[in-house]
């Protein structure tokens, strides 16, 4: 009789299930984005006021824009640069719009090192810059 040169369906199963398993990753909840700069940013407050909005980017938040409202998963989050983004306060105040079931939001995020962005969220336009 020949001995099997590769091993049975259930050995290889058996084989499966005494491997070490890598650990599994935390879920995402959406509650953290990651900037172009590899920062890690944790949302902080949610929703906020358009006037509150304005006050965190003129004293020098970061701003970013969420067009689609996945937080980076369904298509890239846009990050202004600081003279986008002072431009935009000086302009005026956010006006948060709806679209059919698009409703949008301004909210604050924060990092680990004490920094601020106020992300918009949506249809939300500011000066000639977020539509």
């Amino acid at each position: 009789m020949k001995q099997r040169r590769t091993p049975s369906f259930a050995q290889i199963v058996e084989e499966a299930k005494r491997a070490p398993r890598p650990p599994a990753e935390p879920a995402d909840d959406g509650s953290r984005l990651t900037d172009p700069a590899g920062r890690t940013w944790h949302e902080v407050e949610a929703p906020i006021s358009p006037e509150r909005a304005r006050q965190l980017v003129s004293d020098g938040a970061a701003l970013a824009w969420d067009d689609c409202g996945s937080r980076g998963y369904g298509g890239p989050v846009e990050w202004l640069t600081t003279s986008e983004a002072v431009a935009l306060a000086a302009e005026g105040l956010p006006v948060l719009r709806t679209k059919r079931d698009r409703a949008s939001e301004l909210s604050v995020w924060g990092t680990e090192d004490g920094a601020s962005m106020v992300l918009a969220t949506r249809s939300v336009r500011w000066g000639r810059r977020l539509a």
